[in-house]
C-alpha cells in the first residue's frame, strides 16, 4: 500500500479529482486560490489530495486563499502564485 503522506498529483490528476479542466487547475494557481508546487521542468507542478480537496471546499463555501502571494513566472510567461494554505474568507 502506498504511503498517504507521499502523494503528490500532476496538474492532469489535480484536474481529474476536481473533476475540472487542466486550463482551470493552472487558473486557479495564478489566481493564488489553489496551492502548488513547483518541481523539476519550469511547468512541472504538484498538488497534495488535501490541497485540492481544501481548494474545492473553499470554492463551494465561498472562501479564498488569505495573504498575499506574488505571482512566480515559468514557460510560456504564464504566472504560479505558490500559496501556502487556504483558509476561508469571502469573496
Amino acid at each position: 500500500m502506498e504511503d498517504q503522506n507521499n502523494v503528490w498529483l500532476t496538474v492532469r490528476e489535480a484536474a481529474k479529482r476536481a473533476r475540472c479542466g487542466v486550463k482551470t487547475v493552472y487558473r486557479e494557481v495564478v489566481a493564488g486560490r489553489l496551492r502548488a508546487a513547483r518541481v523539476g521542468g519550469r511547468r512541472s507542478l504538484r498538488f497534495r489530495p488535501e490541497w485540492v480537496d481544501a481548494w474545492m471546499e473553499a470554492s463551494a463555501n465561498g472562501g479564498v486563499l488569505v495573504g498575499e502571494h506574488e505571482p512566480q513566472e515559468f514557460a510560456g510567461g504564464h504566472a504560479v502564485a505558490i500559496a501556502p494554505t487556504v483558509h476561508h474568507a469571502g469573496w
